[in-house]
C-alpha cells in the first residue's frame, strides 16, 4: 500500500499478515492497529501524528517527523525505530523484547 495523503488520515485495522505502509503524509494523522504479524512502517511525516497499537509481531518504524509525534503501544518482541525527530516527541511503551532506537 502506497499512499500520497496530503491531509487528514485516518487508518484502522486488524492486520494479522504481513503488511508495509509507506507514504508521505504531511496532514494530521492518526493510526491505531493491532498488528500481529511482520509490519513495516515508513514515512514522511511533517504532520502532527498519533501511532498507538497492539504489536506483537517484528516491526520496523522508519520515519522522519518533524511535527509533534506521539506514539504509544504494548510491543512484546523485536522493534526499531529510527528517524529524524526534530520536533516535539513523546514515545511511551511497554518494550518486553530486544528493542533500537536510533
Amino acid at each position: 500500500m502506497l499512499e500520497f495523503l496530503p491531509v487528514t488520515v485516518t487508518v484502522s485495522g486488524f492486520m494479522p499478515g504481513s503488511d508495509t505502509m509507506s507514504g508521505f503524509l504531511p496532514g494530521s494523522d492518526t493510526m491505531s492497529w493491532i498488528l500481529p504479524g511482520s509490519d513495516t512502517i515508513s514515512g514522511i511525516l511533517p504532520g502532527s501524528d498519533t501511532m498507538s497499537g497492539i504489536l506483537p509481531g517484528s516491526d520496523t518504524m522508519l520515519v522522519f517527523m518533524p511535527g509533534s509525534d506521539t506514539m504509544l503501544g504494548f510491543l512484546p518482541v523485536t522493534v526499531t525505530v529510527s528517524g529524524f525527530l526534530p520536533g516535539s516527541d513523546t514515545m511511551s511503551w511497554i518494550l518486553p523484547g530486544s528493542d533500537t532506537m536510533s
